[in-house]
């Protein structure tokens, strides 16, 4: 049987600079093993975003199609958003807190 719901993650591997976000990554999962992202699953950190997740793969599609004719991004991340739910079909995700992040000054 074909699954007719999936998520459309867009890998953005040309994040620059890549480094901070995959250090922080490990940060947090170091902090708090319990909470892997995507449970442990895929080993290396890879900087993305995602466009959609549990909708109807057509929708989806339509997401891929008009998201990938404005890459790549140009933006610079000010805040991580600790966002929880259920992988469960029909449940929700909210963010629950915003943390901003601030530039540490290289030291002499």
């Amino acid at each position: 049987m074909t699954p007719t719901h999936s998520a459309l993650i867009i890998a953005i591997p040309e994040a620059e600079p890549a480094a901070p976000l995959i250090a922080l990554t490990h940060a947090i999962t170091a902090a708090y093993p319990q909470a892997q992202p995507y449970q442990g699953a895929h080993p290396e950190v890879i900087p993305h975003l995602t466009i959609g997740h549990d909708h109807p793969r057509h929708t989806l599609r339509q997401a891929e199609t008009a998201t990938t004719a404005h890459l790549p991004l140009h933006a610079i991340a000010t805040h991580v958003h600790l966002i929880q739910g259920r992988t469960e079909t029909g449940t929700t995700w909210h963010t629950t807190h915003s943390f901003a992040l601030t530039a540490i000054a290289p030291s002499a």
